[in-house]
């Protein structure tokens, strides 16, 4: 499995970048795209966005509202995990703020 940490900003290149290069036969390769923390816009901009890029790319991607969530998809996390510790500290962050409301 391979992590990436993106801002929002950023997804849009993302999506047009990883369409590009993997191509429609390559990006059925890809099981899952998991978002953390999606913003109403960013789910938006995805639904709106998909259309003009790869429906099927999209169809891949699952909106997950805190990190401590990814278990229920299946996605092992602890602090020794890979994916925690490649984390921006910014996103364990912003993960305690939502613990907290």
């Amino acid at each position: 499995m391979v992590s990436l940490f993106l801002q929002c900003g950023h997804l849009r290149r993302f999506f047009k970048s990883l369409n590009a290069a993997l191509g429609d036969v390559h990006s059925q390769l890809i099981k899952q795209i998991y978002i953390v923390h999606p913003s109403p816009i960013l789910r938006t901009w995805i639904l709106s966005f998909q259309v003009r890029v790869n429906p099927d790319l999209f169809k891949k991607v699952v909106f997950v509202n805190k990190v401590e969530h990814l278990p229920r998809h299946g996605i092992q996390i602890n602090t020794a995990s890979a994916i925690m510790q490649d984390m921006p500290k910014h996103v364990l962050e912003y993960e305690k703020t939502l613990s907290i409301k």
